[in-house]
């Protein structure tokens, strides 16, 4: 039977920047590593000489050489979903010999609830996996229970590069059987000190905005709050799982966000809309998981070429795939149905509530949409109408307003081929009259005789049906012209709000705005493209 250690909660430890050392139970742990090496449970054995390099720049990212985790590990499962049913006939971890257990980690002398066991294949010496109630089964979706093991297990330990890493499936987990990786890291690590952004300070909630993938930072700074934070997490996570996106998390020793002086435990959440993984993990690419995210990498070769190209990628400027304000305030839905939110983006209502600048824009935009189908009905007519007419727009002096002919005269069709105008109340007004025909895409071509304006209704030939899709165009073109307009207005409403909101929140409500912009111009293509093609294909 494997060895128990009880938690203590007055014995825990979160320190990080003190030399490497161990406590009773990172000796228990590392025996029983060291005896289930021996006993030939691993696949192979590692080198404790093992090739290492820090790379120089702000994140000091740390590789190491481990060739046989490549050469001689199980095949990873293949997920399409990041909520996959448990399946008994794949790998899990009740499949495995109870000499691969080592110990367990629990309050009272529980000896099957928290099992901390060996990864056959392990990344690094004294790595192991953290195993929350294997006999029920569950998913590689994480729970209360598992996030509070994952920090027991931290600040059990007295090592001050203690790590936990989780993988969500598509997220490059391998297995589909809940659990976490436990790692002793040979150097600190960037998450342990570098700063975030304040996002829900009574949360503990900061945001991580360094790389293409997005991420909330919690810090706990007592083991009273172990369990509040865990909810808050979980909370943030069972929404990423129900909405198929997956994410990666990371717990670690740190310094407070708050305050360099004051010790804590780090917990990061990535999610990963952008880049979910499909089908099983490769061995011959680079997998960016929980570690790669956390600062840490193991490869099968020191290549220094293919170490700098990907650390480079990885450290391309941020690209905001979704909203973390989306998943803050659907993750607090209790509703008790799934969020019906979009992925990737904020719903109106929440969209709303982060700026007031959308319900001003939106109805902005939609006034335009139907600007834009009123001005097809009356002016982009094969068949022109005496209402065309009636309703154009005409600019006057002095103040540049628009009145609608018919407010300045009266239109008077002659025939079905000649409308007429008579100024002669508005003469002054002529030139602005005819400049507004010319402009309003009806394709007229007037014909003036002292105060009086003839009109002459075009043929309908192929010239014309090209001439009024050419000025359906233009129109459309104006409304985006318009809907530009708005939007920079609202941008520049939302950069003089940077004193009062944090950068990451301006930055994801711009991205917003900013992409409801370009769904509303898609809108106009897509009016503009069906009525040129009524124009040039019917048979009128």
């Amino acid at each position: 039977m494997w060895k128990h250690y009880k938690f203590d909660p007055h014995s825990i430890n979160l320190l990080c920047h003190t030399d490497e050392k161990f406590n009773n139970f990172d000796t228990l742990l590392h025996s029983e590593w060291d005896r289930a090496l021996a006993q030939g449970y691993f696949c192979y054995k590692m080198d404790h000489h093992i090739k290492k390099r820090i790379l120089d720049g702000d994140l000091h990212y740390v590789i190491e050489l481990n060739p046989n985790r490549f050469e001689k590990r199980r095949m990873p499962d293949p997920f399409e979903y990041v909520n996959t049913p448990f399946d008994r006939s794949k790998f899990n971890f009740n499949k495995i010999k109870d000499e691969e257990i080592l110990l367990s980690l629990d309050d009272e002398q529980q000896i099957d609830k928290h099992l901390v066991i060996i990864n056959n294949s392990p990344i690094r010496l004294y790595q192991v996996l953290l195993v929350s109630n294997r006999q029920l089964e569950q998913p590689q979706i994480l729970t209360v229970d598992c996030l509070l093991f994952g920090l027991r297990f931290v600040a059990s330990s007295a090592h001050p590069f203690i790590y936990i890493g989780f993988n969500s499936l598509c997220g490059y987990a391998s297995v589909n059987h809940l659990h976490l990786h436990g790692i002793y890291m040979p150097n600190r690590l960037y998450i342990q000190t570098i700063k975030c952004s304040p996002f829900h300070i009574n949360s503990n909630c900061y945001l991580f905005d360094l790389f293409d993938v997005q991420g909330f930072a919690f810090e706990i700074k007592h083991i009273d709050e172990f369990d509040r934070i865990a909810r808050h997490i979980h909370t943030i996570t069972n929404y990423l799982v129900s909405s198929d996106i997956a994410h990666n998390m990371a717990i670690m020793k740190g310094d407070s966000f708050s305050s360099s002086l004051e010790p804590v435990i780090r917990i990061f959440v990535w999610f990963r809309q952008s880049n979910k993984v499909i089908g099983a993990k490769t061995f011959h690419q680079w997998n960016i998981g929980c570690l790669e995210l956390s600062g840490y990498t193991f490869l099968q070769y020191m290549s220094l070429s293919f170490i700098f190209r990907r650390v480079a990628l990885l450290q391309q400027p941020h690209i905001h795939s979704f909203s973390t304000s989306a998943i803050l305030f659907k993750a607090k839905n209790t509703g008790g149905g799934q969020p019906k939110v979009s992925k990737r983006l904020l719903s109106d209502a929440d969209l709303s509530s982060s700026s007031n600048d959308w319900p001003l824009l939106k109805a902005q935009y939609d006034k335009l949409l139907v600007e834009l189908h009123e001005l097809y009905s009356k002016q982009i007519q094969l068949r022109t109408s005496s209402l065309a007419f009636e309703e154009l727009s005409v600019i006057l002096p002095p103040n540049n307003k628009a009145h609608q002919l018919k407010e300045l005269t009266q239109i008077i069709q002659k025939s079905p081929q000649m409308f007429m105008i008579d100024m002669t109340r508005h003469a002054q007004y002529i030139p602005n009259v005819l400049e507004a025909i010319q402009k309003s895409g009806l394709n007229v071509n007037p014909q003036q005789d002292g105060t009086t304006l003839y009109l002459p209704t075009p043929k309908v030939t192929r010239e014309h049906r090209e001439e009024l899709a050419k000025n359906a165009k233009k129109l459309a073109d104006q409304i985006i012209v318009k809907m530009r307009e708005a939007y920079s207005k609202a941008h520049r409403n939302l950069k003089k709000q940077e004193k009062t909101l944090s950068r990451d929140l301006v930055v994801d409500i711009d991205t917003n705005l900013k992409h409801r912009l370009d769904g509303y111009i898609a809108q106009v293509e897509n009016i503009r493209t069906e009525k040129q093609k009524e124009l040039l294909d019917s048979t009128f």
